[in-house]
């Protein structure tokens, strides 16, 4: 188990996480029962069906061709302290492309979105993060009854929110 040195004890919180709880690595044990890589899979089709999306889209969602150009935003690059004021910042096929102060040209086809002098920064990364604790209540993860579809739909949910809260990365 990881141990926090002595130094750096001020910064975990004393209460949070309950993944350590006895009864609920009981249910934890028995999510990962019903949870094999077969059936992992398989419901992971079977979301992207339910949800009216065919397969070639989601290949193609994998590898975006479109091309997006923020204009009038302020940039918070995750490594300077101060903020990129009134830039513009080009994306295409899912990566930065350019990062320019003022506005940019716009290449062909391309979509634009001001950002009214909103903040664009990297998305966040959550380095603790349980989506089935975090989803369900401990009385619907103890309960025998509650089905694996049941917790999985509030999980993927969860997963769902995490992601409009800016959060791009979890573990």
């Amino acid at each position: 188990m990881f141990r926090v040195g002595q130094k750096y004890q001020h910064l975990v919180p004393r209460s949070g996480c309950s993944c350590c709880n006895p009864d609920i690595q009981a249910a934890l044990r028995r999510i990962d029962a019903d949870l094999t890589r077969r059936g992992f899979l398989a419901g992971l089709a079977t979301m992207a069906v339910a949800s009216g999306v065919a397969p070639d889209a989601i290949a193609q969602a994998a590898e975006p061709r479109t091309s997006i150009l923020f204009v009038n935003v302020n940039v918070f690059d995750g490594k300077s302290p101060k903020l990129a004021k009134g830039m513009s910042v080009l994306c295409e096929g899912g990566k930065i492309a350019a990062v320019k102060p003022g506005r940019m040209a716009a290449p062909a086809g391309t979509t634009v979105i001001d950002g009214g002098g909103r903040t664009l920064m990297p998305g966040l990364i959550d380095n603790h993060m349980h989506i089935f604790l975090s989803a369900s209540t401990e009385k619907q993860l103890l309960d025998p009854a509650e089905t694996f579809e049941a917790l999985n739909d509030r999980a993927i949910e969860e997963a769902k929110q995490v992601l409009l809260r800016g959060f791009t990365s979890v573990r």
